[in-house]
């Protein structure tokens, strides 16, 4: 075998070893965002529920608090839960349009991206509505005896079970700031880190077929 036949075998060999590089590259890719897909699906739902739930609460609510206009105890539960509502539907609304923008067709940075922000998302809004909590229970309490009997909550027990309450949020708001972690954890879930350390993986291989076409 000659010099030129020599260089054409191994000019052979490379291709073929690029395509079959090219075509492990694919089928890790595809397998990885397949599962990345999966490990979102119930986020995507549950988000859709929610969107359902916020609505729900805003029209049940809305119609509370006009009725109520002669009581500042229900008016004021009755709007703020009605707010609440509206923020659940506007929050959970971006969550899905941010899911849904996760085209798993673009460049892998590109998914990885969008992902980041939906994970700096939530946890700019999930603990604020949970916490918004150590007050809408007993707003929820008011809403419930004005419905069921047309009377407000004692007056006392309102003033100084809200100035628990408040004692009770500030608190909250003291741990959130101590214990970041944990409520970042909470508000991010399971399934995005999966899905991250999936799209993570996938880049990582990426890297090592470039380094070895090299």
């Amino acid at each position: 075998m000659d010099l030129d036949e020599m260089k054409a075998a191994w000019q052979t060999l490379d291709a073929r070893l690029q395509r079959q590089s090219s075509l492990n590259l694919q089928l890790f890719t595809e397998s990885r965002l397949d599962k990345a897909r999966a490990r979102l699906r119930p986020l995507l739902a549950w988000q859709i529920v929610q969107i359902l739930l916020g609505i729900g609460m805003a029209v049940v609510f809305a119609r509370f608090w006009v009725q109520h206009t002669d009581s500042p105890a229900a008016l004021v539960s009755g709007l703020a839960l009605h707010a609440w509502g509206v923020a659940l539907v506007v929050c959970s609304t971006v969550d899905v349009l941010l899911l849904t923008r996760l085209h798993y067709a673009k460049p892998v940075l590109t998914v990885q991206t969008t992902l980041g922000q939906l994970r700096w998302w939530r946890i700019r809004w999930q603990p604020r509505l949970g916490l918004a909590w150590c007050l809408l229970w007993l707003a929820l309490l008011e809403v419930a005896a004005a419905a069921a009997t047309g009377r407000d909550l004692p007056t006392g027990f309102l003033v100084w079970t809200t100035a628990f309450n408040l004692l009770l949020l500030g608190g909250c708001v003291l741990l959130l700031r101590r214990r970041r972690d944990l409520f970042d954890t909470g508000s991010v879930g399971r399934s995005i880190p999966r899905a991250q350390t999936l799209l993570d993986e996938i880049a990582a291989f990426q890297r090592e077929e470039a380094d070895a076409s090299r």
